[in-house]
């Protein structure tokens, strides 16, 4: 398995907006304020793929992705959107290839009428890597992004009369309300119900 890319890429890990934070908050968040509440939301994506385990917006681009070979017809792999070619050892063998589930994405599981001959780095993907492409990102995965970063902007304000703070990853988040609190847990219960079970 390859890892999941966690680096701050501001447009590759937009799962939520400033007006989705504006609006929890019921507030206005100066546009001086803008870089900084994108790094929030880049920091706050990233550490829901880590929750996750897997890639939650997925590639605009498609892009290569090596794999080992197993030595077998079946190979699990990450989550991807789309698939345009499987190269084992150089060779595409995406016509003889079935992905799976069945009707519907990401896609985790292949399987071929040849073999994924077995070596180290032999079998390339070209695909969008990823659970759900950015304008497909369930409702409720955005939701619980929003208030994350909403509970990290009430942490910036000293002015907020926080009730509690607690860390998620490297960022500490403060909930002024016991609502805000309780939607700061059940934030926490929707990402890890999209845990990927390997």
């Amino acid at each position: 398995w390859q890892s999941v890319d966690n680096s701050l890429s501001y447009n590759k890990y937009m799962i939520t907006t400033k007006v989705a934070v504006e609006n929890y908050l019921l507030t206005n968040i100066d546009v001086s304020f803008d870089t900084q509440l994108n790094e929030w939301i880049a920091g706050v994506a990233a550490e829901m793929n880590k929750l996750t385990d897997r890639q939650l917006i997925a590639d605009a681009v498609a892009a290569d992705y090596t794999y080992d070979g197993n030595g077998k017809t079946t190979l699990l792999v990450d989550d991807y959107v789309a698939i345009t070619a499987i190269k084992v050892d150089g060779t595409n063998i995406v016509a003889d290839c079935y992905l799976y589930p069945t009707n519907k994405t990401p896609k985790w599981k292949i399987e071929t009428t040849a073999v994924f001959a077995k070596g180290r780095q032999n079998v390339v993907i070209t695909g969008k890597k990823g659970y759900a492409l950015d304008a497909n990102i369930p409702a409720d995965l955005k939701w619980a992004a929003t208030v994350l970063v909403a509970c990290i902007v009430n942490n910036s304000n000293n002015s907020s009369g926080e009730i509690a703070s607690e860390t998620i990853g490297r960022y500490t988040v403060s909930y002024s309300t016991q609502t805000q609190k309780d939607d700061y847990n059940r934030a926490l219960s929707i990402i890890k119900n999209y845990r990927r079970i390997r």
